[in-house]
Parts: C-alpha cells; sequence; structure tokens
C-alpha cells in the first residue's frame, strides 16, 4: 500500500474533484433546498438581489435602467430558452448559476433555495431544480436573415397594402399563409405559455411559437407580431432607443402591434367595409378575423370612430402584449397572478 495521504493533501485532492466536476457543465446540489421554490419569496430575493436595475420585467415592475445589454425578461426568457432546447425554468436556473453572455454568475452568492425562489418568481409557478443540477447554458446561436428584402421594405409593402397584392389576397380576411407558408418559419401552438407568443431561430428556421389558450383571432394577431419581431431582429438595435417617455422594448411592442394591425386590418379594406355599413364592431371585428379592442383602435387610427376617451383607453388598449393577454378570456394558468 502507498503512503497515506496527508490532512492537507487529502484536502487538496477533495477541492480538484469539486473543480473537475464543475467543469462539466453541472450545477451541483451539494445542499438541497428545503421546500420547493415559492413566487412570493422568489419577489424578495429579485429585489433584494437587484435583478431589477438590469433587467426590464413587467411582473416586477422593473424597467431595467442600469444596464442596455440585459434582455427583457417579458421579451426575450422564453425565446432565448427556446433557441437552446430548455425548459423555460432550466434555462432560468442555469442562466441565474452559471452566468453567461455578460451576465455575472450567482451560484456562488445565492443558496440553492434562493435560486429556486426566484426561478419561481419569473416563471410564475413553484420550481425545485433537479438533484443532478442544470447544465451550463450554451452559446445561443446567431440567426441569419429571415430575408433579402429590407426591413424598410417591408413596412412599406404593408403600408401602401402592396404586401396583399404581391399575394394576390382578396379575401375579406387576410390569410395566415402569408407568413406560415414563408421559407424559414415555423408555427407552433403551446398550452401554458406565460406570454401571448414568442420567436426563436433554432438554428435552422424561425420558430413562432403561440399562446393555444388564447382565442384564434388573438392568436392571429400575435402571429404577425411576432412576425415583425423576426423581421427587424439584425436591426432591432438601432431601430428603438430608449427615451425618457418610452423604452426601446415598447416602442418595438408598439411597432410589432402597428405593423400586425396594418397587416390584418388595411385600410382600404376596412373603410369599404366601414362605409358600406358594416359598422358593428363584433360583426366586423367577425369578418376580419381580429379581436374587437383590436378594430377599435384600428378605426380610431384611420379616422373613422371618435377617439376613446382615458377611462376607454386603459380598457381597450393592446400596445403592450403582457396587458393584452389578460385582456383575452382564457383558462387561468398555474402560477399566473396577472
Amino acid at each position: 500500500m502507498g503512503k497515506p495521504l496527508a490532512p492537507t493533501a487529502l484536502s487538496l485532492a477533495a477541492v480538484a474533484v469539486v473543480l473537475f466536476l464543475g467543469d462539466t457543465g453541472s450545477a451541483g446540489r451539494t445542499q438541497p433546498a428545503e421546500r420547493a421554490g415559492d413566487p412570493a419569496r422568489g419577489g424578495l430575493v429579485w429585489m433584494t438581489s437587484g435583478c431589477g436595475a438590469c433587467h426590464a420585467f413587467s411582473k416586477a415592475g422593473s424597467t431595467g435602467t442600469k444596464s442596455s445589454e440585459a434582455p427583457n425578461l417579458d421579451r426575450y426568457l422564453v425565446p432565448h430558452a427556446r433557441r437552446v432546447k430548455l425548459a423555460v425554468e432550466l434555462f432560468a436556473f442555469s442562466r441565474i448559476y452559471w452566468g453567461g453572455r455578460g451576465m455575472p454568475a450567482h451560484g456562488w452568492a445565492l443558496s440553492t433555495q434562493e435560486i429556486d425562489d426566484l426561478v419561481s418568481f419569473l416563471v410564475g409557478k413553484p420550481f425545485s431544480a433537479p438533484p443532478e443540477g442544470v447544465a451550463r447554458v450554451p452559446p445561443l446561436p446567431v440567426p441569419p436573415p429571415v430575408a433579402a428584402v429590407p426591413a424598410t421594405t417591408v413596412a412599406r409593402w404593408v403600408k401602401l397594402e402592396r404586401l396583399l397584392e404581391h399575394f394576390a389576397i382578396e379575401t375579406t380576411a387576410v390569410p395566415d399563409e402569408i407568413v406560415t407558408e414563408l421559407p424559414r418559419i415555423k408555427i407552433e401552438r403551446e398550452r401554458g405559455l406565460p406570454v401571448s407568443g414568442s420567436a426563436h431561430w433554432n438554428g435552422r428556421y424561425w420558430v413562432i411559437t403561440l399562446s393555444a389558450d388564447e382565442h384564434r383571432f388573438r392568436q392571429r394577431f400575435s402571429l404577425m407580431h411576432e412576425f415583425k419581431h423576426v423581421i427587424d431582429h439584425t436591426t432591432k438595435d438601432f431601430l428603438h432607443e430608449g427615451r425618457p417617455t418610452s423604452s426601446a422594448y415598447e416602442q418595438a411592442e408598439r411597432v410589432a402591434d402597428y405593423f400586425a394591425a396594418c397587416l390584418l386590418m388595411p385600410k382600404r379594406v376596412v373603410k369599404r367595409l366601414w362605409c358600406q355599413g358594416h359598422q358593428d364592431i363584433a360583426n366586423l371585428a367577425d369578418l376580419l378575423q381580429v379581436s374587437p379592442a383590436a378594430l377599435r383602435y384600428r378605426l380610431d387610427q384611420l379616422g373613422l370612430t371618435d377617439r376613446p376617451t382615458r377611462c376607454e383607453s386603459a380598457k381597450h388598449a393592446y400596445a403592450s402584449r403582457p396587458v393584452a393577454r389578460a385582456r383575452v378570456p382564457r383558462p387561468a394558468l398555474a402560477g399566473d397572478s396577472r
């Protein structure tokens, strides 16, 4: 038998084993959480850890003014998780524990319980990381442009209704196929999503995921909304700049809403129907296959109705995606407090 290792040597060997296991990319749970993660406790972790200084997250009322590089979690948490083919909660745990893409690692500063609580707050339901830990998130694939046509040209097509002419569309309701039949575009529908829709590049094509819990007309609007984000993904950094009255994220959301409204409710079609006597909001919305709330504001944009009062604006506005999602009747989602 060899000479026994001294206590110091044993300690160094143990450290070496820990470091070696850490390099495998698995977040070990040497101290498992005592209980399942809790969204309420996670909200406190969010506040005390200063997460809102960098990340915008509407549920926490955070605007992320400290860092322009940190992703807006309302917009990018779900798409980024899908791009690396991870469940949203596992992706969030890995990012918090390991860090990455400019975010510092918090696995050394937060306990396992605190990370579980924080992830539960982000996804809106209790979460506990698996005993074997969560792997380090691989680099996100860089998506290519969806088409060779510049974004400005596409916007001009929509504004002048040339996109509909290009596809020879003569029906009252604009068909979804003008997006779903495009190359490198795949549409998926899932239940239980925390957002109305998301878009991500999976390395081969764009995947637009829509909430199956929402009404079909709302899904159509979300489809066109997300398609606008796909078009703008290479230019979003200089198309939208933060201002005192609105953040870059809010500007991008309003532009995507306007794009969807123009595409699904073309000016010429809406005015023709309105002047022909189709002035009942519910019936006209059914003809166009859009939600009544979206139609009301499209009519206001076109000057066909009086501008709503401030109280009506708060009731019917659709510029904010999370708020718009909450207005559509749908089954309650587990952990959804909004």
